[in-house]
């Protein structure tokens, strides 16, 4: 009987580790599964980050030439009131 109680507690080991096994898989999947995640987030930030830093380019960008425009007309409008002057 002492044979029968080992291949029995052995027997309920062994289940108590396939089972172990199993959650140690199934917690691996999952961190690979939040790390995968993590990536694409920090993946989908940076492009973010670069979509605003263009666009804050490109609005300076048009800021100066409508600054430089601006001055031009301000010029004509100088040279024009100063030809009527003269």
């Amino acid at each position: 009987s002492d044979l029968a109680d080992m291949k029995l507690k052995a027997s309920a080991y062994e289940g108590k580790i396939a089972e172990l096994e199993s959650l140690l898989n199934q917690e691996r999947h999952a961190r690979e599964s939040l790390q995968k995640s993590q990536d694409k987030l920090a993946e989908m930030n940076r492009k973010l980050r670069e979509e605003t830093e263009a666009s804050a380019e490109e609005r300076n960008r048009l800021i100066a030439e409508r600054d430089k425009v601006q001055r031009e007309v301000e010029a004509q409008k100088v040279a024009m009131a100063t030809k009527e002057a003269e």
